[in-house]
């Protein structure tokens, strides 16, 4: 599993790289794509931590615990 942090360090390096001048369009596509990835992934991890504290959260009230 990647951490956040990776996530970002791999979407800052593909979209720097893609824009290297000279460089092959298909890999420019290709660096895009993975900057674009890395970005998708990074959102979803924070979207989910912010559900599990929720529910932890909500469990602690349904228990009684402060």
């Amino acid at each position: 599993m990647f951490s956040r942090e990776k996530l970002q360090e791999i979407r800052r390096q593909a979209y720097a790289l893609a824009d290297t001048k000279g460089l092959n369009p298909s890999w420019k596509r290709l660096v895009l794509n993975l900057g674009d990835a890395a970005n998708a992934l990074d959102a979803y991890i924070a979207r989910t931590e912010v559900k599990e504290i929720e529910d932890i959260e909500e469990d602690k009230e349904k228990r009684g615990i402060r």
